[in-house]
This record gives C-alpha cells, sequence and structure tokens, in this order.
C-alpha cells in the first residue's frame, strides 16, 4: 500500500487511522429534470471528500390547469380537444408561380395561431405564356403582330366600371394599345321614390310604396335581403305576434305586405293605426317552394327619442340586475362608453367599456336607418366612443352566469379617427380571364379593411371554329 492522508492512493484501502466521509456537505445539480413520465438524475457532490454520485429523481405529478397538465399538455379527460372549426385565415405572403406563400391561421375558441405554408400556384401555360406570370415556355415563336383585332368597348354601369375599344394581336392576344377605364357613370335618381333614370334602382332611404316594396322583393333572389333600407308606410290590417311585432300592413289601394318583426314594437298598436317603418325588404322561399315578400329587421319610426335620459353602464348593470331572467326594459335608454372588444363584425356584436372600466355588451348594432354595422360605410371601431340607443336586456345561463346587454341597439353618435390603411399585406392575387380582370387583394392589418387593385386587364376571348380557345365559350 501507499498511504497518503489515510488511504492507500492504489486500492483507496484505508489505514484506520481517518474516519469514514458522512458527506454532511454536498452539492445537489439536477442533471436531468423529471417528467410527469421519466425519472430526472441528481448527481450529488461532496464538498470535503470530493467524492461525487447520482442518484435518480422520481417523476412529479400531473399538475392540471383547465383539463391540460401545464408540464406535459395531457389531458385530463374533462375538456375536449379544440377541433378548430371556426378557426379562420389570413394569408400573410401570397404565393407565387415558382415561390411559397405564408398563411396565419387563428382559432376563436382556444387561441391557437400558427403559421402554415402555401405551395406554388405554379405555371398555367396558354399558348405557350403563363397566364399568371407571363413566363414563356419556349414553345412558341415570338409573334410579329400581323394580324389585328378591335376589343368593342365595356361600356360602365351605374356602379362598375366600363372599358375603351383597344387593339390585341389576333394571333398571341396580346394588346397593342392600353385600354382607358371609364368611370362608372353613377345613379341619376329623379321622381318620387327617388329612381335611377338607368337601372331603375329606387334611392336607399326612400319613402317607397307597398306597392314598390313587393316589386322590389319579387326582383330579388330566394331567401334573400336588401342591404339597402327604405321607409314604408301602411295601416296595420292583422297583428299575429305581439311579442315580436309581426303583423300585416296595407295601403289604401289594398296592397298588402308582411311585417316581420319591430325591434321597438309598441304593444298599444291596434288593427287600423297607420305606422311608418324604417325596413328591409327580404324574399324567402319555404320548402314547397312557397314564396313571401316581407318587410325585416324594422324600425318604428314614431319612436322619439327626445325624452330619453342618457344612462352611465353603471345604472344600466344595476337596473337590469332588478330584471327576471330573459327580462328586458322598454325601447328607450342611451348608454354611452369606448368600445374596448369588437366580437362579430357583421352584426356589430361588441364591448364598450366606461372610464371606471365597467363594461357593457351590445349584440347587434344599427343606424338610424335600420343598416347593420357591417354594412356601414362609417361605423365605430376599436377606441371609438360610441352611444347607443337600446333595450336592456339580462340573461342568465345553465351555469348561473348573468348575462346583461344592449339588444339591436341603434346607434346615436360616435366619434372615431379615420384609419388611412397606411400597414396592409396582401392576401389574395387573381388571373385574369377572357372576361374579368385580374386583382390583387390588399387589408389593412390597423382596421382589416380590404380593398382590390385591378394587375392585368381580361385578354378576351379568342374564338377558332366557333369555340374559345382560352375558356371553351361558344360564340
Amino acid at each position: 500500500h501507499n498511504f497518503v492522508d489515510g488511504k492507500c492512493i492504489y486500492c483507496g484501502e484505508s489505514d484506520g487511522t481517518v474516519t469514514e466521509c458522512q458527506h454532511e456537505k454536498v452539492e445537489k445539480i439536477v442533471m436531468t429534470a423529471p417528467t410527469c413520465n421519466i425519472s430526472g438524475m441528481l448527481e450529488y457532490r461532496c464538498y470535503e471528500c470530493g467524492i461525487s454520485w447520482i442518484e435518480p429523481l422520481p417523476p412529479v405529478d400531473h399538475n392540471f390547469v383547465d383539463g391540460k397538465c401545464i408540464y406535459c399538455g395531457e389531458s385530463d379527460g374533462t375538456v375536449t380537444e379544440c377541433q378548430h372549426e371556426n378557426a379562420k385565415f389570413f394569408v400573410t405572403i401570397a404565393p407565387t408561380c415558382t415561390k411559397e406563400g405564408e398563411r396565419e391561421l387563428s382559432c376563436p375558441d382556444c387561441g391557437m395561431v400558427r403559421i402554415e405554408i402555401i405551395a406554388p400556384i405554379g405555371h398555367k401555360f396558354e399558348n405557350g405564356k403563363c397566364i399568371y406570370c407571363g413566363e414563356s415556355d419556349g414553345t412558341v415563336i415570338e409573334c410579329k403582330h400581323e394580324r389585328i383585332e378591335i376589343m368593342l368597348e365595356v361600356p360602365a354601369t351605374c356602379t362598375e366600371t366600363g372599358l375603351s375599344s383597344y387593339e390585341i394581336c389576333a394571333d398571341c392576344k396580346i394588346k397593342l394599345t392600353e385600354p382607358v377605364v371609364l368611370p362608372a357613370i353613377g345613379h341619376v335618381f329623379e321622381g318620387s321614390p327617388m329612381r335611377c333614370n338607368y337601372c331603375g334602382l329606387i334611392a336607399e332611404g326612400e319613402e317607397i310604396s307597398i306597392f314598390d316594396a313587393n316589386e322590389i322583393g319579387k326582383a330579388l333572389r330566394v331567401t334573400i335581403t336588401t342591404n339597402d333600407t327604405y321607409f314604408v308606410t301602411g295601416v296595420i290590417t292583422r297583428i299575429t305576434s305581439t311579442k315580436y311585432g309581426n303583423l300585416y300592413i296595407a295601403d289604401e289601394n289594398g296592397n298588402e305586405i308582411f311585417v316581420y318583426g319591430i325591434n321597438n314594437f309598441d304593444t298599444t298598436l291596434t288593427e287600423g293605426d297607420t305606422i311608418v317603418l324604417c325596413a328591409h325588404i327580404a324574399k324567402y322561399v319555404d320548402e314547397w317552394d312557397n314564396a313571401t315578400l316581407e318587410l325585416t329587421d324594422c324600425e318604428l319610426i314614431e319612436d322619439a327619442t327626445s325624452d330619453m335620459v342618457f344612462t352611465p353602464i353603471k345604472e344600466a348593470i344595476n337596473l337590469a340586475s332588478t330584471l327576471s331572467n330573459a327580462g328586458s326594459t322598454e325601447y328607450g335608454y342611451v348608454i354611452g362608453g369606448t368600445v374596448d372588444e369588437i366580437v362579430n363584425d357583421i352584426y356589430g356584436n361588441l364591448y364598450i367599456t366606461s372610464e371606471d372600466g365597467l363594461r357593457f355588451y351590445v349584440y347587434g348594432l344599427y343606424d338610424e336607418k335600420g343598416v347593420k354595422y357591417g354594412d356601414l360605410d362609417e361605423r365605430p371601431e376599436l377606441g371609438s366612443y360610441l352611444k347607443i340607443r337600446t333595450k336592456i336586456y339580462k340573461y342568465v345561463t345553465a351555469k348561473g352566469e348573468i348575462i346583461i346587454e344592449g339588444k339591436n341597439a341603434v346607434i346615436v353618435e360616435f366619434y372615431t379617427e379615420e384609419c388611412k390603411h397606411e400597414n396592409y399585406v396582401s392576401v389574395e392575387y387573381v388571373g385574369a380571364t377572357c372576361t374579368d380582370n385580374g386583382y390583387e387583394r390588399f387589408m389593412c392589418t390597423s382596421c382589416d379593411y380590404m380593398w382590390d387593385e385591378i394587375k392585368e386587364l381580361a385578354y378576351g376571348h379568342n374564338f377558332i371554329d366557333g369555340e374559345c380557345t382560352y375558356c371553351g365559350e361558344s360564340d
């Protein structure tokens, strides 16, 4: 043996002069952290004798929060995995013929957000050239444009732009002269009611007869509602529901139309009363192909607002607490606050907040003419101060949650700063066809406003033996 400090430096045997170290002063180092299913490793190092050794760490227990383990993500079986059925996507980078694009997928139910790759759309060669990017496939000899074809003018309409006549090569269809975009001529309204001299459209917001309302409804496609609103006067002939304000009105000539719901219905109205409604016109076709023309989403114009007093959100909540389940006040409260969340930008479901932080839910928002939030040219956005006229409703869910809201509210006024759309992304690119212009769609990332910009003009049909060589249409 070769004993040094009481131990053999070869085999470690003690000479009996040194007491065995009890490893009372050790350092613990986690080499591998344990998970819910796998053991970890812990290293011990003794400060006194320098010996180190490793011991296992047992697996930790799951820590379930909202149905999922915060360590490994395993479900406890109490929460159904979200299927992202309501997920929406926005194209952040549009794909090209050869390059990939990207889109952002977001689920409003679980909060999931991920980026997905969009495959390149690939070239589509027609007559030797890609109809999207113009690249040649090398099979066509450069055309000398010896035969010229005149493309006829596409007249502008009241609402759509047109195109002037222009020249193209009859062989390769390349434009030899650029067409001029003809601006939409716009409606020219005259008469009573105001009717366009060109297309016959009755101006929105006009006071029309029940006969005109029926004529507009007949021209609609099946099961559809107009975006425009009109003022219609008639005498109540039958009331079928005082709860929803369903009734029939007629004029002095015997023309009758069904009124499907009046938001601010006055239960004191009776047969024989004359009313003025601000309403949309709808055409509904049932499963037996029976068509019904009706006025819908109606507002009773006689309801004056001069006697309505502004009600703070705190008072509205206190008032709602006195209501029974599914109970409501009369249609006469003016409530204001700052828009801090938009839940549905079609119907205007949103939250407004008072200066003291109290929130009030608005379930449906319209202007004074009954135009819904999503169809308004100017509307309150996030950060706008909004004042509404509404009924106050109270609902109690099956879980006992109390919901207080203003339903089908009418905008009294709002203040907002107009977005300049300075930050935007391209979300879609559609190539031109024989009859339609190609365009690129952009979206403002600040306000979600979308617009189209024409990128290439329709290249026109190329008829040979009575059939277009591009789209197959017959001449």
